[in-house]
């Protein structure tokens, strides 16, 4: 049977919670698990959440259904296996995962994915602000990985990024990929000033955003082969998002930061 916690009503979560992997979940009695603190000074599982067995066996599985609350920390440090989220997460969803995947039915808040090393974190609604960007107290954002998310994310996206993929299917808000340290970006719209800061990586827009920063230079029209790999890789999670054969207009950038970076608007001429 697969496990499934359901957050009781007005239940109030710890901000440092450490919820268990699938794997320890399924491996634990129900008893044991209700009783296992979800942070240092909490109370045990049981007071914050209904524990039950449904469905078919999967061990590598743990389902919990936060209705309408929007818990924070969510998936924090997973190490593998999958959580799946019925309902929607607060901020910090996903921080420090290193490996496994996490599945969100609704939104997310600010903060996804921030220090995530690796694994796979799908939204299947909208993000918050700063998605794979760094968390208050952390230089450096999302750090590997990939993060898919179907609807918009918020302002500032990819921002502080050090490694790995970000998919956004509804575009983004301003200044996504500012300060991008490295990895990719693929989005088909940034609201206003993309990449101001850009040290290195890739942001990719189907669609030229409203206005592009000054510190970017026109390169070439690209063809190139690790344009065609990554648009099997971008397809085989949103479809719609990159043609198959994508060209485009490359921009090389930040300038005021190296210029080791660069925008690539897709379509473009």
């Amino acid at each position: 049977m697969t496990r499934v916690l359901t957050l009781r009503a007005g239940a109030r979560l710890p901000e440092d919670l450490m919820l268990p992997s699938p794997r320890n979940a399924a491996a634990l009695p129900l008893a044991q698990l209700e009783r296992l603190p979800l942070a240092p000074a909490a109370q045990a599982l049981g007071e914050y959440f209904e524990v039950r067995d449904e469905g078919a066996a999967n061990e590598q599985l743990l389902v919990l259904r936060t209705g309408t609350a929007r818990p924070q920390g969510l998936g924090r440090g997973l190490d593998g296996g999958c959580l799946r989220i019925e309902g929607h997460a607060g901020a910090l969803l996903g921080i420090d995962m290193l490996a496994g995947e996490i599945i969100v039915d609704g939104d997310c808040g600010d903060f996804a994915g921030g220090g995530m090393r690796g694994g796979r974190l799908r939204v299947l609604g909208d993000a918050g602000h700063f998605l794979a960007g760094a968390p208050w107290d952390a230089r450096q954002g999302m750090r590997g990985g990939e993060i898919v998310v179907h609807g918009r994310a918020g302002d500032r996206a990819a921002s502080g990024m050090r490694r790995g993929l970000v998919l956004v299917g509804g575009g983004c808000g301003r200044d996504c990929a500012a300060g991008m340290l490295a990895g990719t970006l693929v989005t088909p719209r940034c609201a206003d000033s993309p990449a101001l800061g850009l040290r290195r990586g890739s942001l990719l827009l189907t669609r030229a955003a409203p206005r592009l920063p000054p510190t970017f230079n026109p390169s070439a029209q690209v063809d190139l082969s690790w344009l065609r790999l990554l648009a099997r890789r971008v397809r085989a999670s949103l479809p719609d998002l990159i043609d198959p054969e994508p060209r485009g207009l490359r921009l090389c950038g930040d300038l005021a930061c190296g210029g080791k970076g660069e925008i690539v608007l897709l379509g473009a001429h």
